[in-house]
C-alpha cells in the first residue's frame, strides 16, 4: 500500500533544519508515521502524527548507535519539533511537523485528461498524401513524378501493430525526405529527363 506525508516548508526556517541528524531523525519518524497510517484499520481512531517505538528499534532501523538517536531525539524535543514521553512498549513520539498524506484543503483537482480520437489509417494516409500533394504543386522539381508513387508506397508501409514508416521517425519532414530520395534515385541512374512518362513508380531503394 502507498504511503507518504507532507512537509512544511516552514521547517527550512527552523533551527532544527541546520541540524543534519536531527532532521534526518525527522523525517524518517514521518515516513514510518505515514506507513503506520496506511496500514492502519482503525477507520482514524488513532491520533495522526504519532507513534510509539523503542529507541532500540529506531538506531536499528536508521543504522545508528542508540547514542546518536538520543541526542538527534533530544534536539527535536528541545527545538519543539516533536514530543516524546515514555510509555509502556518504548517511546510515545508526536511530530508536530506531521500532515497525514490527503488531498490539501482547496487545491484545485485536474480535470481529467480527454482521450484524443485515434485517427484511422485511412485518415492518416490520406493526411501524409495532403501533406505530399501541397510540396509538389508548390514545386513539382522537388520530386520528379515517376519517383511519387514508390516515395509515397514506402513511408505508408504498416507494420504489424499499425504503425506507419513515417510515423515510426522521430522527426520527419516532407520536403526534406523528398530531397533524400531524389538524390538516392539519381545517384542509382535515375534521370527525369530520361524517364518515360509512363514510369510512374521508380523506386531508388529497389
Amino acid at each position: 500500500m502507498k504511503a507518504g506525508a507532507w512537509v512544511s516548508c516552514s521547517i527550512l526556517r527552523h533551527p532544527v533544519y541546520r541540524n543534519e541528524r536531527a532532521v534526518r531523525l525527522l523525517v524518517h519518524l514521518m515516513l514510518i508515521m505515514a506507513e503506520d497510517e496506511a496500514l492502519d484499520t482503525s477507520d482514524g481512531a488513532r491520533a495522526a502524527g504519532v507513534i510509539t517505538r523503542s529507541v532500540n528499534d529506531l538506531a536499528l532501523s536508521l543504522r545508528w548507535h542508540r547514542s546518536k538517536v538520543v541526542r538527534a531525539l533530544s534536539a527535536l524535543q528541545a527545538a519543539d519539533a516533536v514530543r516524546a514521553r515514555a510509555v509502556s512498549g518504548g517511546t510515545e513520539i508526536t511530530c508536530l511537523y506531521y500532515v497525514p498524506m490527503q488531498q490539501p484543503t482547496g487545491s484545485p483537482k485536474r480535470k481529467p485528461k480527454e482521450e484524443t480520437p485515434k485517427r484511422t489509417t485511412q485518415e492518416r494516409t490520406e493526411r501524409f498524401t495532403s501533406a505530399c500533394s501541397s510540396i509538389w504543386d508548390a514545386d513539382p522539381a522537388r520530386l520528379p513524378e515517376p519517383l511519387r508513387v514508390g516515395f509515397h508506397n514506402y513511408w505508408t508501409e504498416s507494420n504489424k501493430a499499425g504503425k506507419m514508416r513515417f510515423e515510426s521517425q522521430p522527426f520527419f519532414d516532407h520536403a526534406r525526405r523528398m530531397d533524400t530520395w531524389r538524390r538516392n534515385a539519381e545517384a542509382r541512374g535515375f534521370k527525369s529527363a530520361y524517364v518515360a512518362a509512363s514510369s510512374r513508380d521508380w523506386n531508388p531503394r529497389r
